[in-house]
């Protein structure tokens, strides 16, 4: 390490256990295993104490001494050397706490509660030792401001539960869901994290994110299985104990012999009791959120003494999670917690053929236009680069900076900035056909039906997609699209003119506006030295001529196929724009 960290922060006492006894009960803090207090009689001869967090993080130790004589503060006689900063949540946690405190045995050194700004306990702990007591928030100092309006918004974080989508083999859907639902409310999204099923990892997830944000959110792990273990967990971690709420139990029980009935379920009614009553333990002063299928939802406070947010815990299925949203942002502690901060706007701009680099250098030649305007760019799968802007919906200075970034990006990337509205190519491309009334058919060889899939994926893609073919080999080029078999035999059939002749034969065999043809060398094998793996021609043709692109393509078949659709695509839109051959 390049510095040395700090383990902890010892104070000195003539009775040690005294004093760790009584910062264990004002932080909710732990023994280090091994140091608890002795029973059954036996002597506690204790000179060395360590106390931790929940998650075994040394916070405090306690050392024995002989003497020690107590601070005087204010008074001078015996300076404060050290004191300790306690911070809670506001102004009322104050004065809560300091009660607490006295009650554990602190003296009363200062009073500056009056203070608008900071108001403030000053006592001693039974040894002597200064603390404060006032509002404020643990977390880094240098954590960056958000640029939404200059001011500090409400912080939000979310936890993926479930091994299934730590290994990959369940995408997540939740976190990016939860972070678009969270920007409309005009929270920041501090961290989404993915966990496995084990219990210690969602605490480590929860006690590193409770640290900064003001709500934290989990998802998964509320099902009956002994595996979902997310409900527990959270009311550990928040200091509450779980006790079974009879009337949600009531509740869950009808709605699974509900479920039961309809799908046609062969239930153990033992087995099914006790997944019932598993689901309906709630951690006292909870909550509870109605569930959509049979898991119920749970906004989850810091017990009495404890400080952090609420934990927002949601079920994995995002059908069910998506339909408790709205339940869950309603509650009143969620409410408190995000609350109030006025939405954020998020805008995006497409490029397609921009290297990233270039656009780093745009944006930084323009970067004092574009001052408190939040700017992320990424290249995307499609081999798009995403300009993703994000700012407040009511402020004037944000929106001047955001239209000076679109007017310089018209002007440095005219011929690549193909959507200045956020709309996809997928988008775009049924916009132009529609808007011009148009129809179009595909033939497809490399790609084998993809273009017409992601064409097809739109609502309404029928009022211009009438049809396709795949037509891998020559003969069926031939018979379907009627492509000269003395053209395939000359030029072969990954070519320009064949291409052409492909995009021709589907326009004119159903009749559209617009013929697409697409064939090339996907590989891994089938390359020569002249027609080379990822070697792929595309043409768009229609009755006042055609668009054609010859596409140089690296990685896997996968990748060849996937970048062949998306260039066509684009190529589809560019025809729709005006472009042609020779023009």
């Amino acid at each position: 390490m390049d510095h040395p960290q700090l383990l902890h922060i010892v104070l000195d006492a003539v009775d040690a256990r005294g004093l760790a006894e009584f910062y264990r009960e004002l932080l909710g803090l732990h023994y280090r295993p091994g140091d608890e207090a002795p029973t059954g009689g036996s002597p506690d001869d204790a000179d060395w104490l360590v106390l931790t967090d929940a998650d075994g993080v040394r916070r405090l130790a306690v050392q024995q001494v002989a003497e020690q004589a107590p601070s005087t503060w204010p008074s001078a006689e015996v300076p404060m050397q050290l004191h300790l900063d306690l911070v809670v949540e506001d102004a009322a946690a104050v004065a809560r706490h300091h009660d607490r405190a006295v009650a554990l045995g602190a003296r009363e050194l200062l009073d500056r509660t009056d203070d608008p700004d900071e108001p403030l306990w000053v006592l001693a702990d039974p040894a002597g030792h200064p603390f404060c007591v006032f509002p404020g928030r643990v977390g880094p100092d240098s954590a960056a401001p958000s640029t939404a309006g200059g001011s500090s918004r409400p912080r939000a974080a979310v936890v993926v539960t479930g091994t299934e989508v730590l290994t990959g083999r369940v995408a997540d859907a939740n976190g990016p869901w939860l972070a678009d639902r969270l920007r409309d409310v005009g929270a920041d999204i501090g961290a989404v994290l993915v966990v496995g099923d084990r219990p210690e990892d969602l605490r480590r997830a929860l006690g590193f994110l409770a640290a900064d944000h003001d709500l934290v959110i989990t998802s998964g792990g509320l099902g009956p299985t002994a595996d979902d273990l997310t409900a527990e967990v959270v009311a550990d971690f928040q200091g509450r104990s779980p006790a079974l709420d009879e009337a949600l139990e009531r509740r869950i029980a009808a709605i699974v012999e509900e479920l039961s009935r309809h799908r046609g379920w062969r239930r153990d009614p033992e087995a099914t009791a006790a997944a019932t009553r598993k689901q309906a333990l709630v951690p006292a002063g909870a909550h509870v959120l109605e569930p959509v299928g049979t898991a119920p939802g749970l906004v989850v406070p810091p017990a009495e003494g404890r400080s952090g947010p609420p934990v927002l815990v949601l079920p994995g299925p995002p059908p069910e999670l998506q339909a408790m949203w709205d339940d869950a942002l309603a509650d009143a502690l969620v409410q408190r917690a995000i609350g109030g901060a006025g939405a954020l706007r998020q805008d995006t701009l497409r490029l397609y053929g921009t290297p990233e680099s270039e656009l780093a250098a745009s944006l930084r030649r323009h970067e004092d236009d574009l001052a408190g305007l939040e700017i992320t760019t990424c290249l995307t799968k499609d081999g798009e680069v995403e300009i993703v802007t994000r700012r407040s919906a009511a402020d004037d200075e944000q929106s001047a900076a955001y239209d000076a970034l679109v007017a310089a990006m018209r002007t440095d990337f005219a011929d690549t900035l193909f959507s200045d509205d956020g709309r996809t190519i997928d988008r775009l491309v049924a916009d132009a056909l529609l808007g011009a009334g148009a129809t179009i058919a595909l033939a497809e060889s490399c790609t084998a039906g993809m273009l017409a899939a992601r064409l097809a994926d739109l609502p309404g893609s029928s009022a211009y997609l009438l049809g396709g073919f795949v037509t891998y080999a020559d003969q069926v080029k031939h018979d379907q699209l009627g492509v000269p078999t003395e053209l395939l035999e000359t030029v072969g059939a990954v070519s320009a003119e064949v291409a052409r002749a492909m995009a021709d034969g589907a326009r004119a065999r159903l009749g559209t506006t617009l013929g697409v043809g697409v064939t090339g060398v996907a590989g891994p094998g089938g390359g020569t030295a002249t027609k080379p793996v990822g070697l792929v021609h595309v043409c768009v043709s229609g009755a006042d001529g055609a668009l054609s692109a010859e596409l140089r393509l690296g990685g896997d078949r996968s990748r060849v196929r996937h970048r062949t659709t998306v260039d066509a695509l684009h190529l589809v839109r560019r025809f729709c724009a005006g472009h042609r051959d020779g023009g």
